[in-house]
């Protein structure tokens, strides 16, 4: 029920495709988020410069798709690409020409050229980021092309970031600290991932889940290091590992050499059902990443009133804290040592933590505060 009468565009960079279901599937929650509130549609534009030419095409009501592979490996070519799309899109269908409100997910490379074409488009405009890419410079040397990035952030345009750290990684790439910029969490699907065991665990054989798209910055190694020095004091200690990626056999190598067979368990992919059931069951969530702007895991994880074990990098700082789990001051095989040493003699309320977790990521709860960002920039 739209309850404004407003219509929001999202122009978004990533989105779950039939080819693959699980891309981008936070924005989609996002925008899910403010269905009581206004009307939403999906402009989907990605340029991907493969080496390969591949296009995907998909429409509907309220969604419009174009996923296109380049025969080039020039991310110059693709921005071109992607803007040329982007303007067809916008100025030739009637969902640019119906929306209130420009909503765009992920501003490199929608908006790169957005200085050339902003008078071209008269709707208010702001974005919307989820991505780590900043705090890395996203892996760019030349410093031309880092200042073409830049220069999005200098075209007055609101952001919302998923955590304050992404919002401040955005302000200290830009060299602008002047961005007008909002927080609104990711969301957490609340009946998926909840809490379905009200009893509270003593047994002495812990048992910890870990789960990934296993890429770096994710770093499984100082982990499973450190967890070999625990299992020769608590033997009955076991890891539940799921999830794949390129990281995945240079992982089943360290699991063989540092003996670690009968202690981990390799999981394979698993959908939301079965990560749920996994983290309702573990003593604790255990997450090793060089950097999270926000970490969605560890959000399902206290949903499901699980404690995480964490690194403290990034955004997960504003998700963790004494009650509800354990930051580590580095990411290091000491600290993880300490860390599960510590856990060993702490106690959690698990239906406390699932209970704050919900009223942070729950979709209604997240929907209201988004919706109250962009209302400010919907004309009357």
């Amino acid at each position: 029920m739209n309850s404004s009468g407003k219509n929001v565009l999202h122009v978004v960079a990533w989105y779950p495709t039939k080819r693959n279901a699980l891309d981008g599937v936070w924005i989609l929650r996002h925008i899910e988020s403010l269905t009581p509130y206004c009307t939403n549609s999906v402009l989907h534009i990605q340029v991907n410069p493969t080496g390969k030419f591949k296009l995907y095409r998909n429409s509907g009501p309220r969604l419009k798709q174009i996923v296109l592979d380049i025969p080039v490996r020039n991310w110059r070519v693709a921005e071109v690409l992607t803007t040329v799309l982007l303007l067809c899109s916008l100025m030739l269908t009637s969902r640019g020409r119906k929306a209130d409100l420009l909503n765009v997910h992920i501003a490199y490379p929608l908006l790169i050229h957005y200085h050339l074409w902003k008078r071209l488009v008269t709707k208010p405009l702001i974005m919307t980021e989820h991505w780590s890419g900043y705090h890395f410079n996203f892996g760019i040397k030349d410093i031309r092309a880092l200042n073409r990035i830049r220069r999005i952030h200098f075209q007055h345009i609101p952001v919302i970031a998923v955590s304050d750290a992404l919002l401040l990684d955005i302000k200290n790439f830009s060299h602008n600290n002047s961005i007008e910029g909002f927080v609104v969490p990711n969301v957490v699907n609340a009946e998926v991932f909840k809490r379905n065991n009200a009893e509270e665990r003593h047994r002495e054989a812990k048992r910890f889940f870990m789960v990934s798209y296993w890429k770096w910055p994710k770093d499984p190694f100082t982990l499973l290091e450190a967890f070999r020095e625990v299992v020769r004091k608590k033997p009955h200690y076991t890891l539940r590992l799921g999830g794949n990626g390129p990281q995945m056999e240079e992982i089943q190598r360290r699991i063989i050499d540092y003996s670690l067979q009968d202690h981990v368990s390799l999981l394979g992919t698993l959908n939301s059902d079965a990560i749920a059931a996994e983290l309702n069951d573990a003593d604790a969530f255990l997450h090793s990443s060089a950097y999270e702007t926000f970490s969605v895991v560890t959000a399902e994880a206290l949903s499901c009133g699980t404690p995480v074990i964490i690194s403290a990098n990034g955004g997960v700082r504003e998700l963790v804290h004494p009650d509800n789990g354990i930051l580590l001051s580095e990411n290091s095989v000491k600290s993880w040592i300490e860390a599960f040493r510590r856990f060993e003699s702490m106690s959690f309320d698990r239906n406390r933590i699932s209970i704050e977790a919900k009223k942070k990521f729950s979709e209604t709860n997240v929907g209201e505060k988004y919706w109250n960002v962009l209302k400010r920039y919907l004309p009357q």
